[in-house]
């Protein structure tokens, strides 16, 4: 903290010309600019915390991360960055007479004339400070309180859900095994299989008759013939008899047609 301070103040010190004085007033009314729209989200629109879960889920339509809100409260109150705040401040009020001489230039004037209403709204004061600080705490806490409490139900949710899904009656014959050699002939890569085991426990949270659905990707022979290429890692994945890419409770893998297939009905 202290190495940043002595930078910034060692490049306050050059500002020589006119032109680097219009520099400084631009940074600091940009800076200004950027701490007061800050508190703004903090103190005023995201005050309460389903506005505060909304701002931090993630937009990937837009390339926004989670936990943006979190961030921009955290950067807010980090003490090197009130620090850096305070610094501009002092730099802005103790070189008044400097930057009053730009008050008619047509590039930053309207800026300098601004300056006092800048200085007042960034200004942190040290109990406002401290105040919006416990509150990031605060904030930052109950966020990991309620995670933990997500992560917990999610992992609760996934083993209730691979036991239902293992509940089948695997005893009663499995009617497309008939037809297994007749579909082999005719399934082409890019078709999708819709399945159904007509005695998995599963179905019963599923709407509709048909709960499940494949992919067939094709075997080795069938990508070298079209020319897709892969990654070393699929290609250990993907071969040998495995044709079909699908879901089930193991997560999304490489599956061969007679394992998708191990079921009572069938459409294409």
């Amino acid at each position: 903290m202290d190495g940043v301070s002595d930078d910034l103040g060692h490049d306050l010190c050059q500002i020589q010309t006119r032109n680097e004085w219009r520099l400084a007033v631009l940074g600091f009314t940009a800076a200004a600019l950027l701490v007061r729209m800050d508190k703004l989200l903090v103190g005023q629109v995201a005050r309460n915390p389903p506005t505060q879960r909304k701002l931090n889920e993630a937009c990937p339509l837009h390339r926004i991360p989670r936990k943006q809100y979190t961030r921009i409260f955290e950067s807010l109150t980090n003490p090197d960055n009130v620090l850096l705040v305070l610094q501009a401040l002092n730099f802005s009020r103790s070189n008044r007479n400097k930057l009053v001489e730009l008050i008619d230039d047509e590039a930053v004037g309207e800026f300098v004339r601004a300056l006092p209403e800048l200085e007042h709204s960034i200004d942190p004061g040290i109990v406002r400070y401290l105040f919006r600080r416990l509150r990031y705490h605060w904030h930052a806490l109950r966020r990991r309180g309620a995670s933990a409490k997500q992560k917990s139900a999610f992992h609760l949710l996934e083993a209730s859900g691979r036991m239902v899904a293992e509940i089948v009656d695997s005893g009663l014959p499995n009617r497309v095994e008939a037809v297994i050699d007749q579909i082999e002939k005719i399934v082409r890569p890019g078709d999708v299989l819709i399945t159904r085991h007509d005695f998995a426990a599963s179905n019963l949270f599923l709407p509709g008759f048909w709960p499940h659905a494949a992919l067939v990707i094709g075997t080795e022979e069938d990508r070298a013939r079209m020319g897709v290429e892969v990654s070393e890692g699929q290609c250990k994945r993907w071969r040998g008899d495995k044709c079909v890419l699908e879901a089930d409770r193991e997560g999304v893998l490489f599956r061969s047609l007679r394992q998708t297939l191990a079921v009572d009905s069938l459409v294409e």
